[in-house]
Parts: structure tokens; sequence; C-alpha cells
């Protein structure tokens, strides 16, 4: 049998324990690995502004309006409109809607209602328009303001004018309830033959108006 020369056996030595030391600081390197954390904190997030919302609540009157840009209008100032309209709606009617949101927590803090035309030309008891404009006043607190925007008519003058003093009564003794006062803001040669109607300009008037509103009441 052939002796390996002892030079060799030396340098397979040396070789061996190279490789282990090698090994050795891969296995430190792995167990150093191991002990990083699994889990990391969250990054950091930011909180957006909440948009404020508005609840109109109207008849024909705000109907009118809606095809001629009301919402981009509210939304153009940083707004988001809840617009709820309806050609014939009474003041039952809206309260009715204005109770609803109110009833399933939705009601936002600003609520503006444009109703009573109906009621005036419809030739209702005025105690019962009295009655619901009373409900709707009620929804006024301090979490919650109502602005009601009265009325301007060359018809049914008399119960327009009844319905204009009710509300009046009404801003004179509830908190957080205040009439807008159309009937003498709006441009009265802007009703339509009719006496109710408006015609296009005016109810480009009634859209800035509105936003005029918002502007007043929305930082109260």
């Amino acid at each position: 049998m052939r002796r390996i020369p002892r030079s060799i056996l030396v340098i397979i030595g040396i070789t061996l324990v190279a490789c282990s030391s090698g090994s050795d600081r891969d296995a430190s390197t792995t167990s150093i690995a191991s002990g990083a954390p699994t889990t990391y904190p969250p990054l950091p997030t930011t909180t957006m502004a909440s948009v404020p919302t508005v609840l109109i609540v109207g008849d024909f009157l705000t109907r009118d309006t809606e095809g001629l840009g009301l919402a981009d209008a509210i939304i153009d100032i940083g707004w988001f409109p809840l617009i709820e309209t309806a050609e014939d709606r009474s003041v039952a009617e809206g309260a009715d809607v204005i109770e609803n949101f109110r009833d399933l927590g939705a009601l936002p803090r600003l609520t503006l209602v444009s109703l009573g035309a109906h009621d005036a030309c419809l030739g209702a008891p005025i105690e019962e328009t009295q009655s619901n404009i009373a409900r709707i006043a009620a929804i006024a607190d301090e979490q919650h303001i109502v602005v009601w925007v009265n009325l301007q008519m060359k018809d049914c003058i008399a119960r327009a004018r009844a319905i204009n003093a009710t509300l009046d009564f009404a801003a004179a003794t509830t908190n957080n309830f205040f009439v807008a006062d159309w009937a003498t803001d709006a441009p009265i040669q802007r009703l339509e033959g009719d006496g109710i109607h408006y015609d296009r300009a005016g109810s480009e008037f009634r859209i800035d108006y509105y936003v005029s509103l918002l502007r007043m009441y929305g930082s109260r």
C-alpha cells in the first residue's frame, strides 16, 4: 500500500479546517437573519377631510334647476348634494322625506327646503300646512340647521303670504331654523305667465341662490 506523504496530509487538514470555519460563518449569518422581525409597523397614513353634505328637499321649483347644473354648481364649491325633488311635492311629503333621513341617521348638518308652492295653489287648509312646517322646523337643533327658501308668486298670493308668515314665525321661535327671503331677493320679472314657474334665467338665478346659502350657512 502506497503511503500519502505527510506534507499532503497537512495541506488536506488545513483545507478541512478552513471549510469548517466557513460553514460556521454561514450558520452564524443564517442565525442572525432568522432573528429578523417578521412583522413591521404600518406605514403612516393621511386622513382626508370629509366633504360636507347638504340635503335639498324641494318641489318643481328645485326640479327645474336640476337639468341646468344644480348638482355641479354645488360640487364645484366643495359640497356633496343630496337632492330630493318631486313635481307636486307638498310640505307634508317633504316633512316625511326629511324625517326619514333623520330616522336613518343620514341627515346632514345642513338641509335646504324649497316647499310650499304646491300647498299654496292646492288650496289645502293653512292649518295643515302650518302643522307640517312645524314638523320640519322641529328637525332643527344643535346638530342640524334648516334653511327654508320662502315663496315668491304672482298666483295664489294670499296663501303664499300666509305660508311665508308661518315660516317667519318658526324662524323667530326655533334655534337653527332660518328663512331665506326669496320673495324679496328673486327677480320677480322672471316668473312665467302662470305666476309660479320661472324661466331659464330665473332657474339659473335660483342655482346661484342655493350656492350662496351654502356659503352663508355652511360654516355654522
